[in-house]
């Protein structure tokens, strides 16, 4: 529904989720909030929303993997394998995350609401923000022909200022 705001606290979300509509990322409502403070989501849903992140999805070699109750990692990429007692952890897990970040945008909209900072961020961020999930989901086009111009104007100005450095 392109009338829904999403809401994520990385682009990366994007990527993967059929959407249309504007985007709103937590990190960006952090920034205008106080561009001091810093964008991780486990500083930012301590502060904001007093929760503590569960951190048992993470990269290992290249590699999704999840934790489960017992502490045994899963491939991500093998999800449709797992027992379902641990796919069901995986579900509970993920619902808190989405639970965490429902609470951690409240949290900022309210501090938004200060004089001009909600206006500013909804007039302003928003639309910024929803244009670089859009190129970043879609691309950006290069046309070739000009990189091939400009990567030899590059190469040529690199050995002259070796040759002049010898």
């Amino acid at each position: 529904d392109p009338t829904v705001p999403k809401c994520s606290h990385t682009l990366y979300d994007c990527g993967w989720l059929d959407w249309a509509g504007d985007w709103y990322d937590t990190r960006v409502m952090a920034w205008v909030v106080n561009e001091n403070t810093p964008l991780d989501l486990d500083w930012l849903a301590k502060k904001y929303a007093d929760v503590t992140m569960d951190k048992r999805l993470r990269q290992v070699a290249n590699r999704v993997v999840f934790k489960d109750d017992l502490g045994l990692d899963h491939e991500l990429a093998a999800y449709h394998e797992w027992p379902p007692e641990v796919q069901e952890m995986f579900k509970r897990y993920c619902i808190r995350d989405v639970d965490t970040l429902a609470a951690l945008y409240r949290h900022l909209g309210y501090a938004l609401e200060a004089p001009e900072q909600f206006d500013y961020w909804l007039e302003e961020e928003v639309p910024f923000t929803t244009l670089c999930a859009e190129m970043e989901r879609n691309g950006l086009p290069v046309n070739l022909d000009e990189t091939l111009v400009l990567a030899t104007q590059l190469r040529t100005a690199l050995e002259k200022s070796e040759a002049s450095l010898r």
